[in-house]
C-alpha cells in the first residue's frame, strides 16, 4: 500500500532505523524500505502492531561500504590513546581500508595493503592487535570477525579462497589440504559460517573454504523473473553454495545439482535446509534411489556424470533450464549439456553459459557461440539436430579491465 510508505519512513527516521544510504524501491510484491534492522524480530511495536503493514524480510543487504570516516575516526581515536608521533600516525592512517564489505557477522576488507601492510605489522609487534580490533568493532554491533580477502586463484575449479586472511575472531582450525579435500563432520562443526539474505533467500558459506560472490545478486534476481520454471526440472552444472540453485527452487523447480567442492556442498545443504526445501545427497559410489518428493538432488561429483545419473532415474524430464556457472569458462560442460537436453528433455530448454569475455568479442559472441554449439558433437560423438537459438546476453559485472562476466542464454 503506497499510502503507508511515508508514515513508515517517518516512523523509521524517528527511531533511527531508516537506512538513508539506500533508496525506497517498488517491486512486484510491494514497497522495499531499507532499514537498519537485522531481522523481523527487531521491529518496533508501532510497526509490529499495525495490522495494515505486513513486513517481510526481502534481503539482508551486502554491499561495499565507503569508509566514510567510520574506520578513520576509530583509528584516530585509537592512535591518540597510545600517544605515538604524528609522523607514525599519518603513516598508519595512510594504510587504512577505503572500502569494506559487511557479511554479518564478518567485516571483509578487500585490500591487503592495509592492516596487513608492513607498517601496521610493525605497529602490532609493539601494541597488541586484539585491543585495536576490539575498539574498531565497537562501531559495528553485528560484526564479530574481521578478515582480508585476496583474489581467488582463477585456475582452481573448486573456487577455494586459499588467500583469505583472518585478522580477528575465531575462524576455526587452520585449514590443511586434507580439510579442504576431505573434511569431516567435526571440521564442518568447527568452521566459521556466514549467512546472508538476498532476494528473500538465505545463502550460507564458510569464508575460509568457499567463496561468496555478492556481484551475482543481479543475475539471481534475473533468474527469479523467469516465468517457465514452476513444476519443471532444472540442472545446475556448477552448483557451488547454491547461487542459482536456490533461486530455481524458490520458483518451484526440481533441481539436479553437481558440485565437487565438499565445503560448497555443505554450504548448499545448509542453504537448502534453511530455505525449507527437501534434498538428498548422492556421492560418486552411490546409486540413485528415486524419490519424486525430493526437491533438490545434490551430486558430490563432476558434471561429466550428469547423463549417467539421469539415466539411472529411469525418468524423462521437462528440463526448462540448464545453468553452467563456472568462471573463467564453462566450456568443458557444453558437450555434456547438449547430450543431456537431447537425451532427457521433453521440451524446449534454455541453457545459460557463464563466461569471462573480452568486451571486444561481445558483439559477435552470441552468433559465434550458437554456431559452435550447433557443430559440437554429443558425448557419444554423434551429431545432434537441435536448433540453437540465441536469446539474450547479460552483462553481469566487470571481472577486470576490458573483461565482463557474462551469461549467454540459448534456446535448444
Amino acid at each position: 500500500d503506497g499510502s503507508l510508505v511515508k508514515s513508515v519512513k517517518t516512523l523509521l527516521s524517528s527511531t533511527g532505523k531508516l537506512d538513508k544510504s539506500l533508496k525506497i524501491q517498488k517491486s512486484a510484491a510491494g514497497f522495499i524500505v531499507p532499514t537498519l534492522y537485522e531481522s523481523l524480530d527487531q521491529l518496533d511495536n508501532e510497526i509490529r502492531n499495525n495490522n495494515k503493514i505486513r513486513p517481510q524480510l526481502v534481503e539482508r543487504v551486502v554491499k561495499d561500504v565507503e569508509t566514510s570516516n567510520v574506520i578513520e575516526n576509530s583509528v584516530l581515536k585509537y592512535l591518540k590513546g597510545i600517544k605515538i608521533s604524528s609522523q607514525e600516525s599519518n603513516i598508519l592512517l595512510s594504510k587504512i581500508p577505503k572500502k569494506y564489505t559487511l557479511y554479518p557477522p564478518l567485516l571483509l576488507i578487500n585490500n591487503q595493503d592495509t592492516f596487513e601492510s608492513q607498517e601496521w605489522e610493525a605497529h602490532f609487534r609493539l601494541y597488541p592487535s586484539e585491543e585495536f580490533y576490539k575498539q574498531l568493532l565497537a562501531n559495528f554491533p553485528q560484526i564479530t570477525h574481521i578478515a582480508i580477502n585476496k583474489p581467488i586463484i582463477e585456475q582452481d575449479v573448486m573456487r577455494r579462497p586459499f588467500n583469505i586472511s583472518p585478522l580477528f575472531g575465531d575462524f576455526g582450525p587452520e585449514p590443511t589440504s586434507e580439510m579442504f579435500d576431505n573434511p569431516t563432520e567435526k571440521d564442518f562443526e568447527d568452521a566459521f559460517w556466514c549467512t546472508v539474505v538476498q532476494n528473500g533467500i538465505y545463502q550460507t558459506w564458510a569464508p575460509r573454504y568457499t567463496m561468496f560472490s555478492r556481484g551475482n545478486i543481479k543475475e539471481k534476481a534475473r533468474v527469479l523473473s523467469f516465468k517457465d520454471v514452476k513444476n519443471t526440472t532444472v540442472v545446475d552444472m556448477y552448483a557451488g553454495i547454491g547461487y542459482f540453485t536456490l533461486s530455481y527452487l524458490k520458483l518451484g523447480a526440481k533441481v539436479f545439482c553437481f558440485e565437487i567442492n565438499p565445503w560448497s556442498i555443505q554450504g548448499l545443504i545448509r542453504g537448502v535446509a534453511k530455505n525449507g526445501f527437501s534434498y538428498k545427497v548422492v556421492s560418486r559410489n552411490e546409486e540413485i534411489e528415486w524419490d519424486d518428493s525430493v526437491q533438490c538432488w545434490i551430486f558430490n561429483e563432476s558434471n561429466e556424470f550428469v547423463n549417467e545419473r539421469l539415466c539411472q532415474t529411469n525418468q524423462h524430464f521437462n528440463i526448462s533450464h540448464v545453468n553452467m556457472g563456472l568462471l573463467p569458462s564453462s566450456r568443458q560442460s557444453w558437450q555434456h549439456t547438449l547430450t543431456l537436453v537431447n537425451t532427457f528433455s521433453t521440451t524446449n530448454t534454455t541453457i545459460h553459459i557463464h563466461e569471462n569475455e573480452s568486451v571486444d568479442n561481445l558483439p559477435t559472441f552470441m552468433n559465434l557461440t550458437a554456431v559452435e554449439l550447433t557443430n559440437l558433437a554429443l558425448d557419444d560423438k554423434t551429431e545432434h539436430n537441435m536448433n540453437i537459438i540465441p536469446l539474450h546476453l547479460e552483462k553481469i559485472k566487470t571481472f577486470a579491465p576490458g573483461i565482463w562476466h557474462i551469461c549467454a542464454d540459448f534456446k535448444l
